[in-house]
């Protein structure tokens, strides 16, 4: 697998997600991307797996309050092959 471009967690912080009315919850979304921005720096053990197997709750109608959903899940897929493409 080839590498994301997903180099360091700044990357990842880096990528802007459009906010949607109806989509996922960006307060979940904002501290999943912090946690796995660490573990993109060498503080922590998230795996493909774990990044596979992620879920977050949706938002409705509540302008701005969430991520546009494929945005999110390509991000996730992105970060999950990096993963892959590291070990883990």
């Amino acid at each position: 697998m080839p590498p994301t471009g997903l180099n360091s967690g700044e990357d990842l912080r880096g990528r802007k997600l459009p906010k949607a009315g109806t989509g996922y919850d960006r307060a979940e979304v904002d501290a999943f991307i912090a946690r796995a921005a660490a573990n993109l720096d060498g503080r922590g053990s998230m795996t493909s797996t774990e990044i596979r197997n992620t879920r977050f709750s949706t938002t409705s109608g509540l302008l701005g309050k969430g991520y546009q959903v494929q945005a999110v899940d390509t991000l996730l897929d992105d970060l999950e092959q990096e993963l892959r493409f590291r070990g883990r």
